[in-house]
């Protein structure tokens, strides 16, 4: 089975877990545990450390790297979404990146980019972005 890590702004995680379930039809498992938290702003930096750590187990158990940053929650959140991908980037991680458009320079460094468009389902969008992750497999 193929594995992705699945990176957002935390305040995405019910479309993340969205995503998780519909690539998971389409025989793509999602390795991020993150999304199965429940945060809490009162966690302890012991706490906080452990989920980190957890969460950098889950990108190198992934075969690819997917950045969902919809144009909307560009320059929002806490900003782990940015350290996971300079992670998996450093990792030799083959990194996917959904957005209307690059938030940053370094987000042209990233090696597939899928275009999300105004109109686009949310159906659509995972289509189009499994259909990426199984051609990425079959070349390699």
């Amino acid at each position: 089975m193929i594995t992705v890590y699945l990176a957002c702004d935390s305040k995405l995680q019910s479309a993340a877990r969205m995503l998780r379930e519909k690539l998971g039809t389409r025989g793509i498992m999602v390795t991020s545990r993150w999304l199965d938290n429940d945060f809490d702003l009162n966690w302890t930096t012991e706490k906080l450390i452990e989920e980190a750590e957890k969460d950098l187990v889950d990108i190198d158990e992934a075969h690819y790297f997917v950045l969902y940053n919809p144009k909307s929650h560009h320059r929002g959140g806490t900003g782990g979404r940015h350290f996971e991908t300079g992670y998996a980037y450093a990792h030799g991680k083959l990194l996917i990146y959904c957005s209307e458009e690059v938030e940053n320079v370094f987000h042209n460094l990233i090696d597939i980019h899928v275009v999300m468009k105004d109109k686009e389902t949310f159906n659509d969008f995972v289509d189009t972005l499994a259909n990426v992750i199984h051609s990425i497999k079959e070349d390699e």
